[in-house]
C-alpha cells in the first residue's frame, strides 16, 4: 500500500483538472488509506494481545514490524499530500500525520533506539502543531524518570 501512495496521488494531480473533483479524489485516497491503516493496526494489536502470555514475547517483533510499516505509511501519506498539493490540503496531511503519531506512540515502548523514534514523533508533532495548535504533545518516557 505504501508504494502506491505517490503514484496514485500523482495520477490525480496530473489527470483531474477540476479542483473540486481533485480535492474529492485526494480526500477519498487519504480517508480510505487511513481507514485501512487503522484496521490493519487494530488487527495486529488485537491478535498480539490475545496471544498466550507464556509465548507472547516470541510474537512482539512481528507486531512491532506491522505497526512500524503502518506508521510509516501514514507519515508518507501526509508528506506526499502536502508535497504534491500544498498548503490548501494541509488538513488532510495533518490528519494522516496525527494517526501516524498515534500509532508510533503506541509502539514507542517497544523500540530499542528510543531517541531516534522520539525525534521522529516530535518532528511530526511540530508539523501538526503548526496547523493544529491544540494537538497535545505526545508523552514519551525516556526511562524510569526522564521524558522527551
Amino acid at each position: 500500500m505504501k508504494n502506491t501512495i505517490n503514484p496514485v496521488l500523482n495520477l490525480i494531480k496530473d489527470n483531474v483538472s477540476d479542483e473540486t473533483e481533485q480535492r474529492k479524489a485526494v480526500e477519498e485516497v487519504v480517508t480510505k488509506t487511513m481507514l485501512i491503516c487503522t484496521m490493519l493496526f487494530n488487527a495486529a494489536k488485537n491478535h498480539y494481545e490475545k496471544i498466550n502470555p507464556r509465548i507472547k514475547s516470541k510474537f512482539l517483533q512481528d507486531y512491532v514490524n506491522k505497526g512500524f510499516i503502518i506508521k510509516d505509511t501514514l507519515y508518507m501519506l501526509g508528506d506526499e499530500v502536502y508535497a504534491l498539493f500544498g498548503e490548501s490540503y494541509s488538513k488532510l496531511a495533518v490528519d494522516a500525520w496525527k494517526l501516524g503519531v498515534t500509532v508510533h506512540v503506541q509502539l514507542f515502548g517497544n523500540f530499542k533506539d528510543k531517541d531516534a523514534h522520539a525525534n521522529k514523533i516530535l518532528m511530526y508533532y511540530e508539523k501538526i502543531s503548526k496547523y493544529d495548535p491544540s494537538f497535545e504533545r505526545p508523552k514519551l518516557k525516556k526511562g524510569l524518570f526522564g521524558h522527551y
